[in-house]
């Protein structure tokens, strides 16, 4: 297991989470994803492992009513 480097996460994970594997974190806006990811990256090349960090964020608006679109002629 590999340290996330935050304490409380490493207890949640039990002790960490499996070496050479791909995480995937999601979640609602403003909860913190990318700070996470930053920090699970930072203690990684501290380590001195190599990382690699792709955030890509949704083109499509979430709403909880259909999106209207206008009409084609």
């Amino acid at each position: 297991m590999v340290s996330s480097g935050i304490s409380s996460i490493d207890d949640l994970l039990n002790r960490g989470y499996p070496e050479k594997s791909t995480i995937l974190i999601v979640g609602p806006p403003g909860i913190g994803k990318e700070a996470l990811g930053y920090w699970f990256v930072q203690k990684s090349l501290a380590d001195g492992d190599f990382c690699l960090y792709k955030c890509a964020r949704s083109l499509i608006p979430t709403s909880p009513f259909p999106i209207e679109t206008p009409a084609k002629k």
